[in-house]
């Protein structure tokens, strides 16, 4: 009827500036809500709830028009129909195109097909395998009402993120595991193993390209200087480039002890200054050595802190995901260091394989207890916290990412070959390097597991 409508079209913007302006459209209408206020306090019961489809209804002849329902509504959707005298809202018309095994009249003319409907509790269904791809956002949640309409956002970090974050923990790894070998297994001849050398190459490499990948990221890529330049001590992408920056520092002048025979023999004649430089630092070697350790835990946990600190994403801002990324930060720089270690003509039966595979092996098990940990506690929680858990280990695209490509390969199988083995004390090139290449693909997947799914459901 003239005056009132049972759907309308917010339209906000212009946004940008010309010629380049785009508008936001936005629908209100009935949330269809699992609790709904109108609902509970109708005194004739004409509000109700379809107990077959779940649609928020309204019976007419019941009604007595008294609006308690229109004003216990808290999307404020609902009005009084001038020609039924009855409140009135929108009903997916349930008893018209419903009716007739039709899609509601918006869905069917919507000439875009940005609207999607069905039934939530078929997981087979369009709108569930939408929602499980998608990052969904729904309104008033907090008010306990629990409503049935989603409104799909756009991402904001996509997969050059996650590659940033993959090859950060990569580098922090590395970093990591060429200490353990020089100070515990190797000694003062570490520079002569393929896996040292290895580690020393991919950690500098790995951090820089991740780096570069980041500021190729921006909108303004050229003003990258301006985060090396301003801190913001609230910030902790601020503080991770601080880390990144002290990490490489030492990175390098570890680098630099390690080699520092084969450096000083080359350099002797041709530059005799760099002998005094190396001379220097092994004074502090020991310095050097344990803030590296440190730096690199700190960059691989930074990486997990930076998607922890969202509050807008009930499963990013979760205290697990840094202890988590720490983990399979580790994990991908092992991996690395033994890739690069049997490419560099390193033994596969090495004492460095040996020793990696026995630390290795409890770290897949941390990862495994991390991962139950994190996902444990967004279904305790509850609220949105439990629904974007759900979303992220139900049917669709992601969900067999985590099963068969993160649990299974990525953790399961070097989990597996690693124990094999151990038991066995077969180590061929080709299990050595299969099981690297597991480990690596199973934590590229899940930083982007955890990048995309995290921003699906919004608090």
């Amino acid at each position: 009827p003239e005056g009132v409508s049972r759907l309308q079209i917010k339209q906000a913007g212009p946004f940008g500036e010309y010629p380049n302006q785009f508008y936001h459209f936005s629908r209100k209408s009935c949330q269809h809500c699992e609790d709904a206020p109108c609902v509970n306090v109708c005194p004739t019961g004409a509000a109700f709830i379809d107990k077959e489809t779940g649609i928020v209804s309204v019976d007419a002849w019941k009604c007595v028009g008294c609006q308690y329902c229109i004003a216990a509504c808290p999307y404020q959707v609902r009005f009084i129909n001038p020609v039924t005298h009855a409140a009135d809202k929108c009903d997916f018309c349930r008893e018209t195109n419903l009716a007739q095994g039709k899609q509601p009249a918006c869905v069917a003319a919507c000439p875009t097909k940005a609207l999607v409907f069905g039934n939530l509790k078929d997981p087979t269904s369009e709108v569930v395998q939408v929602l499980r791809s998608n990052p969904t956002q729904r309104t008033k949640v907090d008010l306990g009402t629990r409503p049935k309409l989603f409104r799909i956002v756009a991402l904001v970090w996509h997969w050059p993120i996650a590659i940033y974050l993959f090859l950060a923990g990569v580098s922090a790894g590395a970093m990591f595991f060429a200490v353990l070998l020089k100070h515990f297994v190797l000694k003062q001849n570490a520079y002569q193993s393929g896996f040292v050398r290895a580690a020393c190459i991919v950690a500098p490499v790995a951090v820089m390209a991740g780096l570069g990948i980041l500021v190729a990221d921006l909108t303004k890529p050229l003003d990258f200087w301006k985060i090396l330049v301003f801190y913001n001590p609230k910030s902790v992408m601020s503080m991770g480039v601080l880390i990144l920056l002290i990490y490489q520092v030492f990175m390098f002048m570890w680098i630099g002890l390690t080699f520092r025979k084969p450096v000083d023999a080359w350099c002797e004649t041709r530059f005799p200054i760099v002998l005094k430089l190396t001379a220097l630092l092994a004074r502090f070697e020991a310095t050097i050595t344990g803030l590296l350790v440190i730096l690199s835990l700190a960059l691989g946990a930074y990486t997990g802190f930076l998607l922890s600190a969202l509050p807008g994403y009930p499963m990013l801002k979760n205290p697990v995901l840094p202890l988590l990324f720490l983990a399979s930060g580790l994990s991908s720089g092992a991996a690395s260091s033994l890739l690069g270690g049997v490419l560099m003509n390193g033994k596969p039966n090495d004492k460095e394989v040996h020793f990696i595979h026995k630390v290795e092996i409890p770290l897949i098990l941390v990862e495994i207890v991390l991962i139950f940990t994190f996902f444990m506690g967004l279904v305790l929680t509850g609220g949105q916290s439990k629904i974007a858990a759900f979303n992220a280990l139900g049917y669709g695209f992601w969900g067999w990412i985590f099963w068969l490509g993160i649990i299974g390969l990525g953790l399961s199988g070097p989990l597996a070959m690693n124990l094999f083995m151990t038991a066995t004390s077969k180590r061929k090139w080709a299990y050595v390097a299969g099981t690297a290449c597991l480990s690596l693909i199973g934590v590229l997947l899940l930083r982007n597991f955890i990048l995309y799914t995290g921003q699906m459901t919004i608090a």
